[in-house]
């Protein structure tokens, strides 16, 4: 909650509608739905009618401070690794979370936000590369320790 109201100080958030499609056309295709059944490929062919909903239940999502309980549901799946030859061991299994798609659009669009906020105000170290936009591995290696 303390990074809630941090940002709530810096910036009044507002979902726009080229965020709801950026976090929408990342999404691929033919991913696995999550508990909900929806699938990207049905978003993205009816996100033109559903967009304007979309943008409303996040504004309200982030205005209230509050995620929704039904986003939090997920699926988990245990799948075998493949051309493995004893199944016995259980390094061989993943697991894959599948989650609802709209708690998935949601968290894209908040990670923009944070991420937009935190270079902007330069919240993070300078030395901090991982996770941050135009910063590479090899960047963090040419730093003088």
């Amino acid at each position: 909650m303390g990074l809630c109201i941090l940002l709530s100080l810096l910036y009044k958030t507002q979902i726009t509608m080229r965020q709801i499609r950026k976090a929408v056309n990342k999404l691929g295709p033919n991913k696995a739905p999550g508990p909900d059944e929806i699938t990207n490929r049905v978003l993205k062919k009816t996100l033109s009618i559903i967009e304007h909903y979309l943008q409303t239940l996040m504004q309200a999502s982030i205005n209230l401070g509050h995620y929704p309980e039904p986003f939090k549901h997920i699926i988990t799946v245990v799948l075998r690794k493949s051309a493995k030859w004893d199944y016995t061991a259980v390094k061989v299994y993943r697991p894959i979370a599948l989650e609802k798609i709209l708690g998935k659009i949601l968290e894209s669009v908040m990670a923009e936000i944070i991420s937009y906020l935190m270079e902007t105000h330069e919240l993070l170290a300078a030395e901090h590369y991982g996770g941050r936009s135009g910063r590479s591995a090899e960047d963090a290696l040419m730093i003088d320790c």
